[in-house]
């Protein structure tokens, strides 16, 4: 990515933990506070989802189990000061259930 000058950045960030989410939030907001003029972070609903799985569809119907799944997502946008670019968060180590999004706002 290139130098952007006084630019806003959304960051989406998607985790099935919600420790592993709050764990990145809390890199990225340390990391921020020397870089960056203001950053806010925003938690948004959660969705779950529940799904059934019959053990034996013939004799014995009744005998199933449930599986929840469920994902946590935050929110971070981004004011850099004028002359910093979006490379300095390459540097954050992100750990493998976390996904991460980077996007410009216009």
């Amino acid at each position: 990515m290139t130098k952007q000058s006084g630019k806003h950045w959304k960051v989406s960030i998607l985790s099935m933990d919600s420790r592993l989410l709050d764990s990145v939030v809390a890199k990225i907001s340390n990391f921020a506070q020397l870089n960056l003029v203001k950053m806010s972070a925003i938690a948004l609903p959660s969705s779950s989802k529940l799904f059934t799985v019959l053990k034996s569809p013939f004799v014995y119907k009744t005998s199933r189990d449930q599986y929840f799944l469920c994902k946590k997502k935050r929110v971070i946008i981004l004011y850099l000061k004028p002359g910093q670019s979006i490379d300095l968060f390459k540097d954050i180590s992100i750990p493998s259930g976390v996904h991460l999004e980077v996007r410009p706002i216009n």
